[in-house]
């Protein structure tokens, strides 16, 4: 592997090119992980064909888990594995015939045993982020999240993937929409409730100024505190709001909804996954920040990556200049090229390796 794949050619895979073999995603519980790895499962299946499936594996217990790592570890590739599964895991276990030749993408610690166990039975593995509890060699490809320092042994993408539908976006001379996207506490990061009024003002002068519709979107990490200070600013200020998402009074709209009429973005900056879901959508990207950066290396190395291409501006929402939205071009940054070049390359390696 390489550690910058963006001039990679894209390399089909006889083998693998005409199959209609399904993509199976572990469950992750953190939400912004499991948006990132059905982007890349949707992906997938626009590119090879299959379905996607959603799978819960858990071990039944810390001790199991670490004994069946073991195993794992062992070189025999006997047909025992699909047998023994049940004994450590319970949820979705796919059938070996199901898994061979398939896709399987995971993340996090809890992703990276049973990719591996379905990688044993001849499955593809993907697995975004650091590989932290097996072994390099036990997953066909790593990707590193966005920010990260990679390794020699990972992929990079430009931004995070996600769900975001190019063929749902409108031409950019039909965009009317301006989305305030809001995440939220993250970490040593506490947003004020200055923050989130100061974000609604900039955003509302914005809007008025370009004549767009304003949309406001919250996530789970806003809560529900500072949806209450995100209300009121609107009723006290009267401002007029096209749609509402408040994520923990139980409304929910999906990005691609939310961003496929959106000639602009004003996102908060320490949410990577929303900043790439604008990029992604190709809308005019305002990253607003609370006075200095997030402190967290990863998000601070993407923002400035991102702004020293000119692909997004940072905005400081607590003295925001004034912005001149329609000098600022239309974003250009693409996961999708890059990811499924990657993936016809490895999957080209594997093909030799076998045949060897």
């Amino acid at each position: 592997m390489v550690s910058n794949f963006i001039s990679l050619p894209r390399m089909k895979n006889k083998n693998m090119a005409n199959t209609t073999k399904d993509i199976f995603v572990i469950s992750c519980s953190i939400l912004g992980d499991q948006n990132n790895l059905l982007g890349l499962a949707k992906a997938l299946a626009n590119e090879f064909g299959g379905k996607v499936r959603l799978i819960n594996i858990k071990f039944r217990s810390r001790v199991l888990e670490a004994l069946y790592l073991r195993l794992l570890q062992q070189k025999n590739d006997g047909g025992a594995w699909d047998q023994i599964a049940s004994w450590f895991c319970v949820g979705d276990i796919p059938a070996r015939e199901e898994i061979n030749g398939a896709f399987v993408i995971s993340t996090l610690g809890a992703g990276e045993i049973p990719a591996a166990y379905l990688s044993k039975l001849g499955a593809f593995s993907i697995h975004l982020g650091e590989l932290k509890r097996v072994p390099n060699h036990m997953i066909d490809m790593v990707i590193s999240h966005p920010g990260h320092i990679t390794k020699a042994s990972e992929y990079r993408l430009p931004c995070a993937p996600s769900q975001i539908n190019h063929e749902e976006l409108l031409p950019h001379d039909e965009r009317n929409d301006l989305l305030v996207a809001f995440g939220g506490d993250a970490g040593s990061l506490i947003y004020s409730t200055q923050f989130y009024e100061k974000v609604l003002l900039f955003a509302a002068s914005i809007a008025e100024e370009n004549q767009l519709s304003l949309k406001i979107t919250t996530s789970h990490r806003t809560g529900t505190k500072n949806e209450r200070v995100i209300q009121e600013y609107i009723n006290k200020n009267n401002l007029e709001i096209e749609q509402l998402v408040l994520f923990n009074r139980g409304d929910r709209a999906s990005m691609s909804s939310l961003l496929n009429n959106a000639a602009a973005a004003i996102v908060s900056a320490e949410s990577v996954s929303m900043v790439s879901e604008a990029l992604t959508a190709s809308a005019k990207t305002l990253a607003v920040f609370e006075q200095s950066l997030p402190k967290e290396r990863r998000i601070t190395q993407f923002l400035e990556e991102q702004s020293s291409t000119d692909q997004i501006l940072l905005v400081d929402a607590i003295n925001t200049p004034r912005i001149d939205l329609k000098s600022r071009r239309f974003p250009s940054v693409s996961w999708r090229e890059t990811f499924l070049a990657a993936v016809h390359n490895e999957l080209n390696k594997k093909v030799t390796r076998t045949a060897a």
